[in-house]
């Protein structure tokens, strides 16, 4: 029987999947697993995407990802397929563009 990853060493290898997979425009993008204790009901596991041109950061929640790993119905490799494949990702305002997403440089968008 393979030994399953911990919350942790599953993020960090979602993590490395999404770098390795981010298109040219996110290239310079830091990616990082992170855990975040922002809600009421304790700590998530979340993946960290961080524009260093304009410091926004979207991020996804990965305890979901993380409950189909543990029972068996999916790997790091579809987490990561996942979130790559969301448009979200993209959607972020770029440097210089005041109209887009409400100007939100310097802010943070995390999805669950």
């Amino acid at each position: 029987m393979k030994k399953l990853m911990d919350q942790k060493e599953f993020a960090e290898k979602i993590a490395l999947y999404v770098r390795n997979a981010l298109p040219e425009e996110l290239a310079e993008a830091d990616v990082r697993a992170a855990s975040l204790d922002l809600w009421a009901g304790g700590a998530r596991m979340a993946l960290l995407v961080i524009r260093p041109w304009n410091d926004t950061v979207t991020g996804f929640c990965l305890d979901g990802w993380y409950r189909k790993y543990s029972e068996g119905s999916a790997e790091a490799e579809d987490a990561a397929a996942a979130i790559i494949n969301d448009r979200r990702l993209y959607s972020m305002p770029s440097e210089g563009n005041s109209t887009d997403a409400c100007g939100l440089e310097g802010g943070a968008v995390i999805y669950a």
